[in-house]
């Protein structure tokens, strides 16, 4: 007999990182998104945030703001919260409302807020350290740096073939800079070329 699937919140849904968490949790058969928050979700549909899926595949989540979100986890109908914020957005607003913060059930930070083990929050890679993460309610995913280089490097580490310091060159597209429009991440700046991302 299978467990039933996780009943999930998103806050952030309306960010590439958000639309895509949404993206994978429509598909996948252990996670219900029960609601998406937004900042300004008035007027708005679930298709409008998270383009792409086929309203077909089954329930739509609804669309709710923050307040939403903090009543779905008071009574009961969420035990998960995925917060997709931008960098520094989920610190801030668990700060401002400390109800959403200390609420019990299992938090999972996409950002990097937390990655620094603040709060309880434990680093989130489960190909290293999932014994770790068994059971574990504050989460803080890693970025898609760390991950790209601890992954590829993770089988010659348990095989022993490193030795010493290892260096990893890595480029990478602009989404991860988020939706937020910005010169340097402009296509005409971007275009042909590579610079340094946050020195």
């Amino acid at each position: 007999m299978s467990a039933p699937p996780v009943r999930a919140a998103l806050l952030g849904a309306s960010g590439y990182t958000g639309a895509e968490f949404a993206r994978l949790a429509a598909s996948h058969p252990g996670i219900a998104l029960v609601a998406v928050g937004s900042r300004a979700p008035a007027g708005r549909s679930f298709g409008d945030l998270v383009p792409g899926i086929d309203p077909r595949a089954g329930a739509q989540p609804s669309v709710v703001d923050v307040d939403g979100v903090v009543a779905l986890l008071e009574d009961g109908s969420c035990d998960t919260l995925v917060t997709c914020l931008p960098h520094g957005a989920w610190r801030t607003l668990a700060a401002e409302r400390p109800a959403l913060a200390a609420t019990p059930v299992r938090i999972l930070d996409l950002s990097s807020d937390h990655r620094d083990g603040s709060a309880g929050y434990m680093y989130g890679l489960p190909e290293a350290f999932r014994s770790d993460l068994v059971g574990a309610t504050r989460i803080a995913n890693p970025g898609c740096y760390p991950t790209a280089a601890a992954l590829s490097l993770l089988p010659a580490a348990e095989a022993g073939l490193l030795r010493g310091d290892v260096t990893v060159v890595a480029l990478s597209g602009a989404s991860g800079a988020g939706r937020a429009a910005a010169e340097r991440t402009s296509f005409v700046e971007l275009d042909g070329g590579a610079a340094f991302y946050k020195v």
